[in-house]
């Protein structure tokens, strides 16, 4: 079946037209999407700004949040790419966000790093002698090092995490090696042997 559209005059399938309680709607999606935007590029700027914040205000909806979950759930390998291509094409533009973030959540970081600090602390046993604490600074020299003389961090990596719910190591030289810090990110505190 197809219908005519009142706007561009065309005849359509009926697919092609959005429904309005229950009736289809006398416009064709096209033309109802030229009229939305020709409306709001009609808007004067404070409106532009005051629409843009309700609609902010309505994706904090539960059943938005509720939607988005499930959309990204069901389309995790479609999103994992276009947010890879999307980093790779704007390096800069993420750099600056990450930034913008880490900057006005300095709290979360400082409670993360003496959270970390204190686990480390608990987690090095007091018969650690010189030698030992010489072994674990060197690694971190070494991870330094390689971050500062090539083109990628490197992290050093507590092979038996500090912080595991089934088991934890010790902040010992034996426990530690140097690794990529994209590796050392993706095994997060996993046990990998």
């Amino acid at each position: 079946m197809t219908k005519v559209c009142t706007k561009c005059k065309a005849s359509k399938a009926l697919s092609d037209f959005g429904m309005s309680k229950g009736y289809y709607r006398s416009n064709c999606r096209i033309c109802e999407s030229l009229k939305a935007k020709d409306y709001y590029n009609a808007l004067n700027p404070e409106q532009k700004t005051k629409r843009r914040l309700l609609g902010l205000e309505k994706a904090g909806d539960v059943a938005t949040k509720q939607y988005q979950a499930k959309y990204r759930q069901k389309n995790k390998e479609k999103l994992a790419l276009y947010n890879k291509e999307y980093k790779e094409k704007n390096p800069q533009k993420i750099k600056e966000i990450k930034k913008k973030w880490s900057d006005s959540n300095k709290s979360y970081y400082t409670a993360k790093l003496s959270e970390r600090r204190a686990t480390k602390i608990k987690a090095t046993p007091s018969w650690l002698n010189e030698s030992h604490k010489l072994h674990i600074h060197a690694k971190y020299s070494l991870a330094n090092m390689l971050t500062n003389n090539t083109e990628q961090k490197w992290h050093v990596d507590h092979i038996i995490p500090l912080r595991n719910p089934s088991v934890c190591g010790l902040h010992v030289p034996w426990n530690l090696k140097v690794i990529t810090a994209k590796e050392n990110l993706t095994k997060n505190n996993k046990v990998m042997l």
